[in-house]
């Protein structure tokens, strides 16, 4: 049974919700388990703290509202609120480094990312990296040993900023990255990152030279937009997530080769590979779930329904546990639309 979206959206606001897979393989999911809250408008990403043993989530609030951003500070178990950031400026995007106890909060609209004290909740800085209304920041991605962040600029063309995590700087940038090119996955083993552009590019950049070494395609004139891209590091394996398509293309991190796509579901937005790298999970935005995809296979094995549309999701590797934002229709012509609904976080036992 898949229960309607207007079914979901009201399911218990803070009690475990048992909803409901569709399992697509051989695989049982009759004992798994969602956690479901209602939280708040205007929820975008969300981040885990093994260190901190926190999930937190980015809220923007209400556009047009004149107020700024909350990261909310989740328990990881009951998702119970545990503490409020008051930040500036709207929040989007979130990143944490548990080896230094900062959370990076990107302020897409100011073209600026924030940094907060973990253990204090305090916000410390505030870094401005685009000159330009119209490159706007959107995924922040963090190497912990190194203590770098780095910040994809959205515009036609694009650019990667570089920042040293302790002075807090910018210390460097890889440009010309394509149109409105939001993924990003880092290489740390290589000391390289992939770059997913509205161009159907893959960009493969040296982000200590700023210099871009290739550019991966699907080798056909198609339009596509690789809003997210996911690395197996072990594995040398790349996903690229097509946001308009049913397809997550598969590539040699390598070689650039296009070794297989894997239908996973309307308007595919975010994904996470396990550190096994065994089992993708990647969020549907236009059909309400998350896609469970065995990488051995390239196969959907089951899908998990949470309904409206399912956003960022984030692993928490120990607890074998995906915690999920879902946004809510926003316009009275969507189906499930109701103008007093909150934008969710879900908890899913895997």
């Amino acid at each position: 049974m898949i229960l309607s979206r207007r079914t979901l959206l009201h399911s218990s606001a803070l009690g475990a919700a048992a909803l409901p897979f569709i399992t697509t393989g051989s695989s049982a999911a009759v004992s798994d388990r969602i956690l479901d809250r209602p939280l708040a408008k205007g929820l975008y990403e969300v981040a885990y703290s093994a260190g901190a043993n926190a999930v937190f989530v980015a809220c923007a609030q209400e556009f047009g509202d004149g107020k700024g951003g909350i990261v909310y500070r989740l328990d990881p178990v009951t998702l119970e609120t545990t503490g409020t950031i008051e930040v500036p400026e709207k929040v989007f995007a979130l990143a944490v480094n548990d080896r230094t106890g900062k959370l990076y909060a990107g302020n897409t609209l100011e073209g600026a990312i924030t940094r907060i004290d973990i253990p204090t909740g305090k916000v410390e800085a505030r870094l401005q990296l685009s000159n330009n209304k119209e490159i706007r920041t959107r995924q922040i991605r963090v190497d912990e040993a190194g203590d770098r962040i780095l910040v994809t600029g959205v515009e036609h063309p694009s650019i990667v900023w570089v920042v040293d995590g302790t002075s807090f700087t910018q210390i460097g940038a890889v440009p010309d990255t394509g149109g409105s090119a939001t993924g990003l996955a880092l290489d740390l083993g290589r000391d390289r990152i992939y770059v997913g552009n509205n161009d159907a590019q893959i960009v493969v950049a040296d982000p200590k030279a700023g210099k871009i070494l290739e550019r991966f395609t699907t080798g056909d004139d198609q339009k596509r937009f690789f809003v997210n891209v996911v690395l197996d590091e072990a594995a040398r394996r790349l996903y690229a997530i097509e946001a308009n398509e049913r397809f997550v293309f598969v590539f040699d991190a390598d070689e650039g080769t296009l070794l297989d796509k894997i239908e996973t579901g309307n308007n595919p937005l975010a994904g996470v590979v396990d550190p096994t790298g065994k089992r993708l999970y990647v969020t549907n935005r236009g059909e309400g779930s998350v896609s469970v995809i065995d990488t051995t296979a390239n196969q959907v094995v089951r899908k998990i329904e949470l309904g409206a549309f399912p956003n960022s999701l984030v692993l928490d590797v120990e607890a074998k546990t995906l915690f999920v934002t879902v946004k809510q229709p926003l316009h009275q012509d969507e189906l499930g639309y109701d103008p007093l609904a909150l934008d969710r976080i879900a908890r899913i036992s895997l």
